[in-house]
């Protein structure tokens, strides 16, 4: 259960607000040339609606989609004395399926997930840079 080791897993929240998933796929995100990350889209529905997820959590350098993969990541920060806190990336759109227009949909889902991960990046590069009497 990813929610002991991190925020809790997207399809908690939403199916306790009346969503069904009603289909849920696994892939990965190319961030640059050198990094890829896991990324979970679900497609739900609720009375006449549907929305589309996409979701990835980050651990410092470690990306995971559940528990598992979070003790991973805790795993190989055994050995470190500050752990880096766990962020959830979630975007939300509505549609009726992933497929539905791969070209725009997914595509700026990823643009926009993509931005959210490298604005962290550099943030957290930047934090990481500064003289502690700053």
């Amino acid at each position: 259960r990813v929610g002991v080791v991190c925020p809790h897993h997207p399809s908690v929240c939403y199916r306790i607000n009346g969503w069904r998933v009603h289909d849920k796929r696994r892939t990965s995100l190319s961030i640059d040339s050198n990094q890829s990350i896991p990324i979970e889209w679900m497609h739900l529905q609720r009375d006449r609606q549907s929305i589309v997820v996409a979701y990835t959590y980050e651990m410092g350098k470690y990306h995971f989609l559940d528990g598992s993969g979070a003790r991973s990541a805790q795993w190989n920060l055994l050995s470190e004395s500050r752990w880096p806190s766990v962020t959830k990336y979630l975007v939300q759109t509505r549609l009726r399926s992933v497929d539905q227009d791969p070209d725009l949909v997914r595509h700026k889902m990823e643009e926009i997930l993509t931005s959210l991960l490298s604005w962290q990046a550099d943030a957290s590069s930047h934090d990481a840079n500064k003289s502690p009497d700053a």
